[in-house]
């Protein structure tokens, strides 16, 4: 069990955040990305319902990494609130990474939602150093564990102006091939593996437990829609289970093992 405060290059604290249990299954580097903010505001992927902020896309000084930044002031309450054109379905090691720059130390508050006016997760808390570049990650335990993402809100419960820049804003998604080739042929407690991976439609489904405990073993659709549900009894030990997936249309899916207090996930890929 490990705490974690992100730093800025000072080593001033940015936040202290809930105690989470960290392993690494990943090389370190072998992550995609999705980018919210790079130069400019991703507007093919992301819509902008912001309230009581004025944005700019296009602010050249401060910047962190290349030419621009997103320069955003806060008025009394204001909220930068970005909606995802399409569910983003998530698992436990995605982070949301951004680099900012405040002018103040006011708190900011990130929550994600589930939906788009619906299903919030566990707001941070963030407060940072005024004047200097600090780098934030937040992982998916510290921010409620969401099964998707479908809208992101940073906003000041304070009044304002105040003026924050923001670069960088993205979503991390470890390499699946880079984790697979990490991970051991036999779960360790507590982890699923799926083989085979990428599969036509039978897959077998390992979940290794030290406790006898009833679960719900189901499969997610891109856009976030349950395919496939069973209620699942589970042993201390090795369990597998063999769901078809042979109807289900060619893509990527989400299988979800949860219980009344722990809930596993792992992609799988669809082939015809």
């Amino acid at each position: 069990m490990t705490t974690t405060s992100p730093k800025d290059a000072a080593g001033n604290a940015l936040i202290t955040s809930v105690p989470v249990s960290a392993s690494t299954t990943y090389c370190p580097g072998s992550a995609a990305a999705e980018m919210i903010y790079d130069e400019a505001f991703n507007s093919a992927g992301w819509d902008d319902w912001s309230w009581g902020v004025v944005r700019n896309y296009g602010s050249t000084s401060p910047v962190k990494v290349g030419q621009k930044a997103a320069a955003l002031t806060f008025d009394g309450w204001g909220g930068w609130s970005i909606f995802r054109k399409t569910h983003l379905l998530t698992t436990p090691q995605m982070t949301l990474k951004f680099w900012l720059y405040a002018t103040t130390n006011k708190t900011l508050a990130v929550t994600v939602y589930a939906e788009n006016d619906s299903q919030a997760g566990t707001t941070v808390n963030l407060t940072p150093t005024p004047n200097v570049w600090q780098e934030v990650t937040l992982t998916m335990p510290q921010l409620g564990n969401p099964a998707r993402i479908k809208r992101i809100v940073l906003n000041m419960p304070t009044f304002g102006p105040n003026l924050v820049h923001f670069d960088n804003v993205r979503i991390e998604m470890p390499n699946a091939a880079a984790r697979v080739a990490a991970s051991p042929e036999v779960p360790v407690e507590g982890r699923m593996t799926i083989s085979p991976n990428p599969s036509d439609g039978p897959v077998r489904v390992e979940v290794l437990t030290d406790t006898a405990q009833e679960a719900t073993l189901s499969v997610l659709s891109p856009s976030g829609m349950v395919v496939y549900s069973l209620a699942v009894a589970a042993q201390p030990g090795l369990n597998t289970y063999t769901p078809d997936l042979s109807r289900l249309p060619a893509g990527t899916y989400l299988v979800q093992w949860q219980t009344t207090t722990k809930r596993l996930v792992e992609r799988v890929v669809i082939v015809r």
